[in-house]
């Protein structure tokens, strides 16, 4: 299904949440992202009520930079908050490097105090240096685990975390093997 910004737009101004939601789940996140940034600035916010909070994470965490830009500047603090519960934390770092820096200090001093401690921290690093760059969804497995004890391992690590992008394999010599997700 080729979904329109006009298709999109008359969803939002008809309320009709099910559509709205048909059409999320018809495309890729990022093709749904690039739509949502054609939007007018209220069709924006009205959508991200619409999604809820972890189709609003999604969304932003789809994004490429401008159009990431475009739905961060557009949505206000009671949308993006509950938004970040459901992204890495490397995610909304990027999204606040984005926004100006009064907007990114009044959202990182809402935050509870454990996430703020750890987006401050991750702020200090340049945006091309090696801690910026890293990711923060990363699970690291022993190369001697078994297939089951693995399994077993990333099935309960997975049941509190949203999103893991990298697999570390560490050999007992302390080398790595990186699985990351396509």
């Amino acid at each position: 299904m080729d979904i329109t910004v006009e298709m999109l737009l008359q969803a939002l101004r008809e309320e009709d949440r099910a559509t709205v939601l048909k059409y999320y789940g018809a495309c890729q996140p990022v093709d749904f992202a690039g739509l949502a940034a054609q939007l007018p600035r209220e069709d924006i916010r009205h959508l991200a009520l619409l999604l809820d909070s972890g189709g609003t994470a999604s969304l932003l965490a789809s994004a490429d930079e401008t159009v990431r830009q475009v739905l961060a500047k557009a949505l206000d603090d009671d949308v993006l908050l509950p938004a970040f519960a459901f992204m890495q934390k490397d995610d909304i770092v990027d999204l606040l490097g984005d926004l100006s820096i009064g907007r990114r200090k009044q959202l990182v001093n809402l935050m509870k105090a454990d996430d703020r401690k750890i987006i401050t921290n991750l702020l200090r690093y340049p945006e091309d240096s090696a801690g910026g760059l890293m990711t923060t969804g990363y699970i690291a497995l022993r190369e001697y685990l078994t297939v089951g004890e693995g399994l077993a391992k990333l099935l309960r690590i997975c049941s509190r975390t949203e999103q893991i992008q990298t697999i570390d394999i560490i050999s007992r010599e302390q080398t790595y093997q990186q699985i990351k997700k396509g």
